[in-house]
């Protein structure tokens, strides 16, 4: 008996997977449709799992990853965190450790050995980036060494680890044990390890991790400005502690409270708060300050997500519209199986597992597509900043299949619950009451939904490459126009401006801390006199070419004088912002006035400059001084005549007269502002882009699928109204009004959905463009041009059709 019901059931689901197959064969133009529509939103939602699945897998190889956590802190305000960072104090793991139990180890990382590790910061001279270590690092994190004792490696000063490819890259030899590197100003550190190449993924991203034992004698030497034992510094170093087996992370957060309270109780400036997150959580997770690898933000995840997930439903909808529009020529099909004993079940089952076949053959094709695609992915900015692996491997493809079925499941249901309701006395009698079910508006609405979020998004891609070009081409308050940034390194900005003010080309050269309109800056704490509260000031160090180089506007005051004391800094020049800030109406009340610093130097404010764009033109223009700081100079600005072939000859030859040994780094300064837009979103723009080329495209393959099937289903009318006297213009406009008005409500529902959802964002920028009629329009004239080609490609096509063969059996 149970053998025949073995039997039965396979001979069942052969029956199915024949009828489905037949049905796919039979409707060659719908089933392309389907299948393709699905296989490029199916490629698209697989690029995202491969994803995931990549940024999933960091820190999993840790056998510990359970009982790790890492020790951030966050600014608060009134309770409320303001501002969360992955870094914590140094002596915080230690006095954990030492005088709480319920922990194992802790290792503790700082920053300040070799580069960071975004590309924006590397320093070109110096070969590798790396962290000073404690020597548990090792084991922490379960590196494994090539060549070194792990137990020895970093308990030493100036010892340093390097990993496989850092030590390929910096010696010829295989084993580097006991050679040296130079570390810029750091000085010499002796190769003491090698960690071995592994596919394993962690968050933490170095070429070199040194001793942090050699912090004492860096520190001594004013090298490195904090060791391993403060707890004023909560920015250069990332604390992990391994718990206990069974130990509740809650209890560890309840001891860094009383460590909070110990160390931090009596300052009045200080509200933080310590707490745990797990090695886990790290990648992919929330957004922090002071990341100590790239990673990706749980936001990007759930943005790409919910991207792929439009672009699917529109791929579902396609096959929804299209099989309930042909469910006329199938409803005799399932009332002569119904009449004949098949059950609802059956019938569902039946038109079920023809939506999953379709999703199969989409799968095999979107697995052929990725090939093309994956490349195109994997060459964003982020996705090489991130070290994206798109590869496929069981468990992607386990999860490839499963996703196809889910999708197969959502694309088929409502069809199958449609047929599998049709009632078979119903259809036998006659079709007459079935028609009405071949009007009903589902088919309508859901291509009414395609075309909107079709809109919505070319809509929000032009919004997004808009504001793009208006933050890069913006006038930012200052002329950066025929001036190129030299880094310097360690090389003397004084040397370097005397050597090349003479040379052919060059007009003026001036120094700084930073390139201005990129959100990079310094501060630091001033108040007035009379003032008790401190005021946290931004700032540039600058010198006194500065201002006329950079064409700022000098509202009240002076420059800084030429012949003020570089040595002791005396004076200050504010922005509108700044002196408004510190209470001056009007603001040239602040001239002459002095502000004291945090450690008690007191500036006397020299000059009001108006108001520019130092920092990234999302946000509003901040309090900003100008300080006479030569110390803090990283980069010489050189403006040229106009000729930058000739002014980079020159800077060359200047470079190697102050320092010949150390390589030159330098750059157009528009070319870095733009360079840093594009940065951060470009990827936006090439992501949305593509996603509304392929919802414009898929909504247009299901109205060519509406298209071709009322044309069929409607030839007899054509030919009747054509017998009638007709014109061509008569028919063409009677098959496609009704697609037009779908093409008008579409327009109509998403131009306020457009416009609300995008100014939720644009909003939060302090500068940012509006949708105007141009944007609009651009949108709207897509949606016409490829809507009203694809309608009136096949209405001029029924148009022109043989009057006679629709007639020839009346």
């Amino acid at each position: 008996m149970r053998l025949n019901g073995q039997t039965s059931n396979q001979s069942m689901f052969k029956n199915y997977l024949t009828i489905a197959v037949r049905s796919i064969l039979r409707n060659k133009l719908f089933s392309f449709i389907n299948i393709v529509g699905l296989a490029l939103s199916m490629s698209i939602g697989m690029i995202v799992i491969m994803l995931v699945v990549d940024q999933m897998s960091y820190d999993r190889y840790n056998t510990d990853a359970e009982r790790i956590y890492r020790i951030n802190h966050e600014q608060l305000d009134n309770s409320n965190p303001i501002n969360r960072m992955a870094t914590s104090p140094p002596g915080v793991a230690r006095e954990l450790v030492d005088e709480y139990a319920g922990i194992e180890s802790m290792t503790r990382l700082r920053r300040g050995f070799g580069n960071d590790w975004l590309p924006i910061g590397d320093n070109e001279n110096i070969p590798i980036g790396g962290f000073f270590a404690d020597p548990s690092a090792l084991e922490f994190f379960q590196y494994e060494l090539e060549y070194g004792n792990p137990e020895t490696a970093l308990s030493e000063p100036r010892k340093v680890v390097l990993t496989r490819k850092a030590a390929d890259k910096l010696f010829e030899k295989e084993n580097p044990i006991g050679e040296f590197i130079k570390v810029g100003e750091l000085g010499d550190f002796e190769v003491s390890g090698v960690i071995a190449d592994t596919d394993n993924k962690s968050h933490i991203r170095f070429e070199a991790l040194a001793s942090m034992s050699s912090l004492k004698q860096l520190v001594a030497d004013s090298l490195i400005n904090s060791d391993e034992t403060v707890f004023w510094d909560r920015w250069s170093n990332w604390n992990y502690i391994k718990l206990n087996e069974g130990v509740d992370k809650r209890k560890i957060e309840g001891h860094l409270a009383s460590i909070n309270v110990k160390h931090f109780a009596d300052d009045e400036d200080t509200n933080i708060k310590f707490y745990l997150q797990g090695l886990l959580e790290i990648n992919p997770g929330p957004l922090l300050g002071n990341q100590i690898g790239p990673g990706m933000p749980m936001f990007m995840v759930y943005f790409l997500g919910v991207l792929t997930i439009l672009i699917i439903i529109s791929a579902c909808f396609n096959y929804t519209t299209l099989s309930v529009a042909r469910a006329m020529s199938r409803a005799r099909e399932v009332g002569v199986r119904k009449a004949s004993g098949a059950l609802k079940w059956q019938v569902f089952s039946q038109f079920l597992s023809e939506a999953i076949i379709v999703a199969l053959f989409s799968l095999l094709l979107a697995i052929a597509l990725l090939p093309v695609l994956a490349p195109a992915f994997q060459e964003l900015k982020f996705a090489q900043m991130l070290y994206w692996d798109l590869s496929l491997n069981n468990t992607v493809v386990l999860i490839f299949v499963a996703f196809a079925l889910i999708v197969g499941i959502v694309a088929g249901i409502f069809p199958s619950l449609f047929m599998s309701g049709v009632r078979p006395i119903t259809v036998l009698r006659g079709s007459s009451s079935m028609k009405l079910l071949s009007r009903i508006g589902l088919r309508k609405t859901l291509l009414v939904s395609q075309f909107v979020l079709s809109l919505f998004l070319i809509i929000s891609t032009r919004l997004i490459q808009n504001q793009v070009t208006m933050m890069t081409e913006a006038d930012y308050g200052f002329n950066a126009e025929n001036i190129i940034n030299v880094k310097l390194y360690n090389t003397s900005y004084d040397q370097f401006k005397q050597a090349v003010s003479n040379k052919a080309g060059i007009e003026s050269v001036s120094g700084a801390s930073h390139i201005p309109g990129i959100g990079h800056e310094m501060s630091f704490e001033v108040f007035l006199e009379e003032q008790a509260e401190p005021f946290a000031l931004s700032y540039f160090a600058v010198d006194r070419e500065y201002i006329d180089q950079m064409q700022l506007t000098l509202l009240h005051g002076s420059n800084f004088p030429a012949t003020a004391n570089r040595d002791q800094e005396q004076f200050i020049i504010l922005n509108e912002s700044a002196a408004s800030t510190l209470g001056f109406e009007p603001i040239s009340d602040a001239l002459g006035e002095s502000i004291m610093t945090s450690d008690s130097v007191n500036l006397q404010i020299l000059g009001i400059v108006k108001d520019y764009n130092h920092m990234a033109m999302v946000t509003e223009i901040s309090p900003l001084g100008l300080r006479l700081a030569p110390d803090l100079y990283s980069a010489a600005q050189v403006r040229h005549t106009g000729d930058p072939e000739n002014a980079r000859a020159s800077i060359e030859a200047a470079w190697k007269q102050v320092n010949p040994d150390l390589k030159i780094a330098y750059e157009d300064l528009k070319v870095e502002i733009r360079e840093f837009y594009d940065f951060m979103f470009s990827d936006l723009v090439s992501i949305t882009t593509f996603i509304s080329f392929l919802a414009i495209f898929i909504a247009c393959m299901g109205l060519l699928g509406m298209a071709v099937y009322t044309a069929q289903t409607r030839a007899r009318e054509v030919s009747i109204r054509k017998v009638l006297g007709a014109g061509f213009n008569d028919v063409v406009y009677a098959l496609s009004k009704g697609y037009a008005l779908i093409l008008g409500i579409s327009i109509l529902i998403a131009l306020p959905l457009t416009y609300f959802v995008n100014n939720l964002w644009l909003e939060t920028l302090a500068y940012h463009v509006n949708m105007g009629v141009g944007t609009v329009l651009f949108g709207v004239g897509i949606i016409l041009v490829l809507g009203g080609l694809t309608i009136f490609s096949q209405t001029i096509k029924a148009a022109t059709a043989n009057t006679v063969d629709p007639l020839r059996g009346e």
